[in-house]
């Protein structure tokens, strides 16, 4: 496996690992080199606060004790994020899953995702990885 410096979790991802998903053995190798953007790091907490009954503060202690650095969504990722909407509007993508893409694009880090329909997407400098 080609060693990155750092890489992206996706919010499926993250999820996948935490619930024992189809695949979350494969993130065990990278997750202590893992970044996610802010974005992303909010559906995870969105999905424990909604879905497990957590507070807040232990959503953000669950994602932090498992992501290394949350990455704050800048000006020039919303931008990126924006420009590809006509990109990936026919695959159905959210705000977050450009969100995700937009902080590979900047930072030139990997994806990891358990979202299938992320194979269909086909970016230049992008490099997604799905982990089932």
């Amino acid at each position: 496996m080609t060693q990155y410096r750092k890489i992206i979790l996706d919010a499926s991802a993250l999820i996948a690992l935490m619930n024992g998903e189809a695949g979350w053995a494969m993130l065990e190798e990278v997750i202590d080199n893992s970044i996610m953007s802010a974005v992303n790091a909010s559906e995870v907490a969105k999905f424990l606060i909604d879905r497990r009954g957590y507070s807040q503060q232990e959503a953000q202690d669950v994602i932090e004790k498992l992501v290394s650095d949350i990455m704050a969504f800048s000006g020039e990722q919303a931008y990126v994020a924006a420009s590809l909407y006509a990109e990936t509007k026919s695959f159905g993508l959210s705000m977050g899953d450009r969100a995700c893409l937009a902080l590979s694009k900047v930072t030139g880090y990997p994806i990891y995702t358990a979202d299938k329909i992320w194979d269909k997407v086909q970016l230049l400098d992008v490099n997604i990885k799905l982990i089932r």
